[in-house]
């Protein structure tokens, strides 16, 4: 950024990125949802992981006999 600055204020430069850069260390963002999805994400991937394996069962019982089998 200074490299871009100087031409354009010489004397400024030091100072203004230093402004630039403490306003926006300054600023925050807080994104709607994000602790309702900190609650439901855990929630899903639990249920996620104790329906995977029931999955692979039904896959294996319906694979024909001779053919590859998913583990």
């Amino acid at each position: 950024m200074v490299a871009l600055l100087r031409p354009k204020t010489p004397r400024l430069v030091e100072a203004l990125v230093e402004d630039i850069s403490e306003a926006l260390d300054e600023q925050s963002v807080v994104v709607p949802g994000t602790e309702a999805a900190s609650l439901i994400v855990p929630s899903l991937a639990g249920s996620l992981s104790s329906v995977l394996p029931g999955k692979r069962r039904l896959v294996i019982l319906r694979t024909p006999s001779g053919a590859r089998q998913v583990p």
